[in-house]
């Protein structure tokens, strides 16, 4: 059967392969026995347990909850809206944050004033939805294959490059935070922002204030 062959042909191509091979599944009890003696290594990944989820929030949205905190400081209506189901795997994490005067009707944003993007499957997903005079930064490791829309100004922020070069690759969110405050999109006071941010560290307050301090710097920044 055409199922056979195809698993001979990937058993000859994994002999013969001199390299190092990396293969991922969700299937891991379907496969042939065969193919799972050629793998030196094999790990297991299992479902994200309460405080996984936790570490997954703050790494992944860390900016965009930090933002609507600093809107719930200055008491504005504000709402933190994120999307992480299968897009967790890889795509197009998401999250949305309103912040309004007046109270706010719908949790979900069609056409944002401000994207802010880290990888390219959310770069192309959301770029083409953004208002006309609104703002995109994305990130530097982002190839940009597709326009924004006309009318709206795009950054490229080397967030993850800073992070890495202060020798705090995990703080990338706080280097993209660093954007929003440098140009003023977000109409929250730096003051807000930052005590925003040290908060989102209480439990650990030293690291609150180093970051406060990569914020500062980061700003600094040309690009």
């Amino acid at each position: 059967s055409w199922e056979v062959t195809q698993v001979n042909e990937l058993l000859h191509q994994m002999e013969n392969f001199d390299g190092v091979m990396v293969g991922a599944t969700n299937f891991f009890a379907n496969l042939d026995q065969a193919i799972l003696r050629r793998f030196t290594f094999k790990l297991e990944f299992g479902y994200l347990d309460s405080e996984g989820k936790r570490i997954f929030f703050e790494r992944m949205f860390a900016s965009s909850l930090t933002s609507a905190e600093a809107a719930r400081l200055e008491r504005r209506h504000t709402l933190w809206f994120p999307s992480y189901g299968p897009e967790q795997r890889g795509g197009s994490a998401n999250c949305s944050v309103v912040v309004s005067g007046a109270p706010i009707g719908a949790p979900t944003v069609e056409h944002p004033d401000v994207l802010v993007c880290m990888n390219q499957p959310a770069y192309e997903r959301f770029v083409g939805d953004v208002k006309p005079g609104g703002l995109v930064i994305v990130d530097a490791t982002v190839p940009v294959k597709v326009q924004p829309p006309e009318g709206v100004r795009l950054v490229v922020w080397p967030a993850i490059r800073m992070a890495e070069e202060f020798g705090v690759p995990k703080a990338a969110n706080t280097m993209m935070l660093a954007a929003l405050k440098k140009f003023g999109c977000t109409g929250l006071s730096a003051e807000s922002l930052e005590n925003a941010l040290v908060a989102s560290f209480r439990k650990k307050p030293e690291l609150g204030e180093k970051n406060r301090e990569l914020l500062r710097e980061a700003e600094k920044r040309e690009v």
